[in-house]
């Protein structure tokens, strides 16, 4: 992998062609034909490639919109450790992407962002698109902090505070007072993904994070 952002080309594609557009000829890239909100699922394989010493290896996957990085769409929990038979490791992400418009493409790009000589190489990726349906309700928002701070490796827990990009009737939330709530409007069965990249200068910090119903944890 290298130091810098390089794109994944893809070599397969099994697609829905009234809905993406894969072309061999530009093969970092699935271009979206019609407007919506769009789902993506991303696994990276990583493996040792070459080892100079016990110094440890991080890659960053992002997640590109015609180009530009989306934020929070990104992982980084790629941690290789080149000792005591770690030699692999893997990235992976879940995230919706709101408001996409037609002729709109996404690619993902790899990136080094550990200072040691070790080096490793990416195994066959995978990624997943699907264009979700008008009649599906769906929430998605953002964060950047928590009610407590910024601080995501401390010693107490602290909700995340959420500034909602897309928030169908269905779900009851505000950006300015009790962030942290989310509000389901109607009983039934919900599907949660939570995408948190992080990045410390610490040695071996490890948030914990967890998804609370009714301020009880999921299980």
């Amino acid at each position: 992998v290298a130091n810098s952002s390089k794109a994944i080309k893809w070599s397969s594609s099994n697609l829905d062609q009234g809905t993406f557009e894969y072309n061999a000829s530009a093969p970092t890239r699935i271009k979206v034909k019609t407007n919506g909100n769009y789902f993506f699922a991303f696994t990276g394989p990583l493996e040792e490639n070459s080892r100079i010493s016990s110094n440890r290896s991080q890659v960053e996957f992002v997640l590109r919109k015609n180009g530009v990085a989306i934020p929070e769409g990104s992982t980084r929990s790629t941690y290789l450790r080149h000792e005591s038979g770690h030699i692999h490791s893997s990235g992976h992400f879940h995230l919706l992407v709101p408001n996409l418009s037609a002729n709109d493409y996404i690619e993902i790009f790899a990136k080094n962002i550990d200072t040691h000589a070790n080096s490793v190489k990416i195994g066959t990726c995978s990624l997943y698109c699907e264009k979700v349906s008008a009649s599906r309700t769906v929430f998605s928002a953002t964060t950047t902090g928590t009610v407590a701070g910024n601080d995501f490796n401390s010693a107490s827990d602290s909700a995340l505070q959420w500034d909602n990009d897309l928030a169908d009737s269905g779900f009851t939330h505000s950006d300015s007072v009790n962030s942290h709530n989310i509000t389901l409007d109607s009983a039934g069965k919900y599907l949660v993904f939570v995408n948190l990249p992080l990045q410390s200068t610490g040695v071996r910090v490890a948030p914990k994070l967890t998804v609370k119903l009714a301020g009880s944890e999921v299980v």
